[in-house]
C-alpha cells in the first residue's frame, strides 16, 4: 500500500492544526517557496541560572547562583567570564570551595584567639631606642620593632 503525495499533505495538515501546508495547488513554484511555516515543539528558555565567577554590581557576589535572562547570559556574562551556567558539577565545585574557605577562616580565628590570649597575659612592652638630650627619639618605632618585642615575650 503506497501513500500518494496528496494523502501525505492531508495527514500533515491534520497533524499541524492551524498551519497551512502547501499541497498540490495551482500556485507557481516561487509563491510556494516564499510561504513557510515555523513549527516549534517547545518554547525557548527565557531565563537561565548562572553561577557568578566575579562580583557583578547589579547581580551579586562571586559564587552566588542567580537567575538572568538568556540573552544577558549569552551575550554579556558568559563571554566576559563573569558567570557560568549552573550545572551540578559547577555547583559541587562551588560548595567545595566554600567548605575550604570556611575551614581556612576557622583556622585563622583560632590563631587570632591564641595570639590574643598570649598578648593579654604579657602586659606591657618595652622597646629601647636612642634619644637625644631633650628626650626625643632619633628613630621611629616600626611595626618590625613591635613584632620582635611581642615574639620575645611570647611563651
Amino acid at each position: 500500500l503506497a501513500a500518494r503525495p496528496t494523502d501525505m499533505a492531508f495527514s500533515a495538515k491534520a497533524a499541524l492544526s492551524g498551519v497551512r501546508v502547501a499541497g498540490a495547488s495551482a500556485r507557481p513554484a516561487a509563491a510556494q517557496q516564499r510561504r513557510c511555516a515555523t513549527v516549534c515543539a517547545k518554547k525557548a528558555v527565557k531565563k537561565v541560572q548562572l553561577v557568578l565567577k566575579e562580583q557583578v554590581s547589579s547581580l551579586g557576589k562571586a559564587g552566588e547562583v542567580v537567575t538572568v535572562r538568556r540573552g544577558y547570559a549569552d551575550n554579556y556574562l558568559i563571554p566576559q567570564g563573569l558567570g557560568a551556567i549552573a550545572t551540578q558539577d559547577v555547583l559541587d565545585a562551588i560548595a567545595q570551595k566554600q567548605r575550604e574557605a570556611e575551614a581556612a577562616a576557622e583556622e585563622l580565628r583560632a590563631q587570632a584567639r591564641k595570639v590574643a590570649t598570649a598578648m593579654s597575659t604579657v602586659g606591657s612592652y618595652v622597646i629601647k631606642k636612642k634619644v637625644n638630650d631633650s628626650n626625643e627619639l632619633y628613630d621611629s618605632v616600626t611595626a618590625r620593632d613591635l613584632i620582635e618585642c611581642i615574639h620575645a615575650q611570647l611563651p
